[in-house]
C-alpha cells in the first residue's frame, strides 16, 4: 500500500455510521443535527441517542433500509441521517 492510497472515502457509509455513532462523537452527531434543523427554524436539539440504523420492510416486496444513522431527540423526535454523495431522484 503506498502512502497516497486512498483506504476509505470519508463518505462510505461505514466512515459515516462509526463517526456519527461512536459514543464519543455524540458532540458531532448533535451539532450537524443543529446546523440543518436550526437553520431551517426548528429548536436546536440538546441530546441525541443513536438507535439501531435498521428498518424492517413493511411489506415483501420492499427492500430493507440501512440508514447511516438514525436518533432519537430528548423530545422523541425521529432523524433519519443518510449522507447522498449525489442526487437522487427519491430526494
Amino acid at each position: 500500500m503506498s502512502s497516497g492510497e486512498i483506504i476509505m472515502k470519508p463518505t462510505e457509509d461505514v466512515f459515516i455510521a462509526s463517526l456519527l455513532s461512536a459514543p464519543k462523537n455524540v458532540h458531532l452527531l448533535t451539532a450537524l443535527i443543529n446546523a440543518v434543523i436550526v437553520d431551517s427554524g426548528c429548536p436546536p436539539v440538546v441530546e441525541a441517542t443513536v438507535l439501531n440504523p435498521f428498518s424492517i420492510a413493511e411489506y415483501s416486496g420492499d427492500k430493507r433500509i440501512v440508514l447511516d444513522v438514525r436518533v432519537r431527540d430528548e423530545t422523541n423526535r425521529l432523524y433519519n441521517i443518510e449522507v447522498q454523495t449525489c442526487p437522487h431522484p427519491a430526494f
